[in-house]
């Protein structure tokens, strides 16, 4: 038999598996939030004052007895002002509410950012991240909302563009129809009314150059990616280190997100931190699936250019991953024993390999054109270590008795 008991914020009845019980009264966990921001408490962490709980922040300041006596007399209103503990006031508070197909999500536009992630103020960004990373990661709306919010605060609150505002440890939302707040806390259905009435706004870029898109992505949105996309985004947008949106939703392991952002032909770029979106995926899934779609993508457009001139293209795979393609030419004899050899090449040239062969620097094709070497190469007619035209023998002492199959690596 199990037991249950009433929970005391909701009234309904709460299993010991789904409650937590402080102070012999029992909460369900979901309701076990603080009364101000609604972030998640623990019973080693939280509040109860008067009825109500509080995290550490939001926790009512005590009034003493002496600081009763002062506030009594009007003549000592200055003296009370400029001895208060509590810090300045924001402002008033409003709640957001907004639903989706499977939860409620109430976000007040009071917010204490560094105390949801567990931070202070000149944290590293990289630790920022991390911390961001761990908490984003959960099942509730409800908590990524807080959390991707708060993050967007901590990233931006210093720009002259801020919709917010700071006093002490809190910080608050100015406007709650900005569509930064909005996309934030991924409110879908208010962001999509906005971005209807003006279409301008979605290529919107912030103070470090993300999208919308971006923000959506990195939250671990689905459906508020999905509108962005859905309304015609810019997909392939960076914002200033050359991230993704892409980039973003691998690095903190949204594979949902990734596999709709693929599916709308984003590309796999590199940023300034010279690392793609596979190499900066949180799991190995993340970057198998980029990975896959690269040389799918890549196979389609190989197809294209050489139709007809090669009648096989088949995955190469690497310790159990596919990391290219192989094209074989047609009428090969299958009989010869291939040896893999890799060589780089753009896109554009692979139908001519294929027709041609490797061709050295100074040869001239069928067609009479001449191969010119890329201008970070070797050039033409230069002597180096006492070989003249180095760039063109060097090629035939290197290729000689070797036959290729062109591949494609991404």
């Amino acid at each position: 038999m199990f037991t249950q008991s009433t929970c005391c914020a909701c009234g309904r009845k709460a299993f010991p598996i789904e409650s937590v019980a402080v102070n012999s009264k029992t909460y369900h966990k979901a309701c076990f939030l603080c009364s101000t921001c609604k972030i998640s408490l623990s019973p080693s962490n939280h509040h109860l004052v008067a009825g109500k709980l509080f995290c550490q922040v939001h926790r009512p300041t005590a009034v003493t007895s002496t600081t009763a006596a002062i506030r009594s007399s009007p003549a000592d209103t200055r003296s009370v002002a400029s001895t208060a503990t509590t810090p300045p006031v924001l402002g008033p508070a409003e709640t957001v509410t907004y639903k989706t197909s499977t939860a409620t999500v109430n976000i007040s536009t009071l917010q204490t950012p560094w105390s949801v992630l567990g931070v202070t103020p000149g944290t590293p960004i990289k630790q920022l991240k991390d911390a961001f990373y761990k908490l984003i990661n959960v099942e509730s709306r409800q908590t990524r909302a807080i959390v991707s919010l708060s993050y967007y605060i901590l990233l931006n609150v210093d720009l002259p563009s801020s919709k917010f505002s700071v006093s002490g440890c809190q910080a608050i939302c100015r406007d709650t129809g900005d569509i930064w707040f909005l996309c934030a806390i991924g409110h879908t259905a208010k962001l999509r009314e906005k971005l209807t009435q003006n279409p301008k706004q979605l290529l919107a870029t912030d103070g470090h150059g993300c999208t919308l898109l971006y923000v959506a992505a990195r939250g671990g949105f689905y459906d508020t990616t999905e509108m962005l996309l859905k309304l015609k985004a810019h997909v392939n947008t960076t914002q200033h280190t050359k991230s993704s949106a892409l980039h973003c939703a691998a690095y903190y392991g949204h594979e949902p997100v990734v596999e709709l952002l693929l599916s709308y032909g984003i590309q796999d770029t590199i940023n300034t931190f010279g690392n793609t979106a596979a190499a900066e995926a949180r799991t190995q899934r993340i970057k198998c699936l980029i990975t896959k779609y690269n040389v799918d993508a890549s196979a389609q457009t190989i197809a294209s250019i050489t139709r007809g001139i090669s009648n096989c293209i088949s995955h190469v795979a690497h310790k159990g991953e596919v990391v290219g393609l192989s094209l074989r030419v047609a009428n090969t004899i299958e009989k010869m024993k291939w040896k893999t050899a890799w060589h780089g090449t753009k896109m554009k040239y692979t139908a001519s390999i294929l027709q041609n062969g490797l061709v050295a620097s100074g040869d001239k094709l069928p067609n009479g054109k001449a191969v010119k070497p890329p201008s970070n190469h070797f050039a033409l007619n230069t002597r180096i270590n006492g070989i003249d035209n180095w760039a063109h023998p060097i090629y035939h002492l290197c290729m000689s008795s070797v036959l290729f199959r062109a591949c494609h690596v991404q």
